[in-house]
């Protein structure tokens, strides 16, 4: 994963992904990258994309997430409040998941800024409340 800081979006993953979601209608492809969470051991790139779509959802929500891309807010405009709202604890899992022991990209982390990195993931749970 090439990083530039530990921003959401300040990663490659994050970048690719965010560019396939702001191509795409609906929210199916929030609801596959938090679904990584079941297939087991999550490794960076599931990590960083279950964190850029947490934010999406979030910008979505008309929250503010820092380092967020504009295009998000062009984006999430087509969307139906519901679907975001059905999102929400499924996102919130999933973050919590990229967090906790056993991920990959936490642990990346761990080795440089890791409290920098965790404290944007923590402001990202608290935009999904």
């Amino acid at each position: 994963m090439g990083a530039w800081g530990t921003g959401i979006f300040d990663n490659d993953d994050a970048m690719d992904w965010k560019d396939e979601l702001c191509t795409s209608d609906g929210t199916d492809l929030l609801a596959d990258a938090f679904a990584a969470t079941k297939a087991g051991d999550l490794d960076a790139g599931d990590g960083a994309r279950i964190l850029c779509a947490a934010a999406a959802l979030a910008v979505a929500l008309g929250r503010e997430v820092e380092g967020a891309p504009d295009l998000l807010k062009i984006w999430a405009a087509g969307l139906f409040e519901e679907d975001i709202r059905a999102l929400l604890p499924e996102a919130r899992a999933a973050v919590q998941e990229v967090l906790a022991e056993g991920s990959e990209l936490k642990e990346l982390w761990e080795g440089s800024d890791y409290g920098q990195w965790e404290a944007t993931a923590q402001a990202l749970l608290t935009a999904l409340q």
